[in-house]
């Protein structure tokens, strides 16, 4: 009866409970990701996307200006530059989506993997329930065997 017991505090410690701790690990886990994210993904394309706006502006209103050929040379360099950061920013920003897509795939699949831990757990309570049932029985048939109190009278 006892190894029974302990067979089964035994599964229930190591299967349900560290399972659970695990999960419990990747949902924290989760969580930083998520404020890590809005962390990274500060919305600098919207600054970028001013700041070019002035520059061409600049330059349009400075192309064909005797003297300031310089200066247009220098905000198309400067254009360029800023172009090329947003797009790396644009970048970036998707690539944290997908990130964070497939974080929340990962974690879905860990609910349903949740979901399977419980019934194995509740299959394996059964299990112990019948085990136990059946422990009984045999006592019961040993019980019968025994003698009876009127026997010794």
């Amino acid at each position: 009866m006892f190894a029974i017991i302990e067979t089964n505090v035994a599964s229930a410690t190591t299967g349900v409970l560290e399972n659970l701790k695990r999960h419990r690990d990747i949902s924290i886990a989760f969580l930083q990701m998520l404020d890590r994210k809005s962390k990274l993904e500060a919305n600098q394309i919207s600054t970028f996307y001013k700041k070019l706006s002035a520059n061409k502006a600049k330059v349009n209103q400075n192309r064909g200006v005797p003297g300031l050929e310089s200066e247009v040379a220098r905000l198309d360099a400067v254009i360029k530059v800023d172009s090329e950061e947003m797009l790396f920013q644009q970048r970036r920003r998707t690539y944290i989506h997908y990130c964070v897509a497939t974080e929340v795939s990962y974690l879905h699949k860990q609910q349903a993997f949740v979901s399977l831990l419980y019934q194995n757990f509740v299959h394996e309570q059964l299990q112990y329930a019948r085990r136990t049932v059946d422990n009984w029985k045999a006592l019961e048939a040993l019980l019968c065997e025994m003698p009876k109190p009127e026997d010794f009278a």
